[in-house]
């Protein structure tokens, strides 16, 4: 089974290498027609070191595999 990859990007910024050892998990929710997708990233912050976004901070996502060591990632759009 390949592992899993993500790239996210906030407001322009790419946080995929900041927040890489904090994903516990990703879930997105592709809803019906135009309906607005939702994205649930859960991050262990024990330690208070990640900002939180703003609540209407502009987010991409993508997702994909590990295939021999380099991330195969497909835009998921949000």
């Amino acid at each position: 089974m390949n592992k899993g990859a993500f790239k996210v990007v906030m407001n322009g910024t790419d946080k995929t290498a900041l927040w890489a050892k904090y994903v516990e998990s990703i879930t997105v929710t592709d809803n019906n027609g135009l309906d607005s997708d939702t994205a649930e990233i859960v991050l262990d912050d024990r330690g208070q070191l990640i900002e939180e976004p703003a609540i209407n901070a502009e987010m991409e996502l993508w997702l994909g595999t590990i295939d021999n060591n380099k991330p195969v990632l497909v835009w998921a759009g949000l």
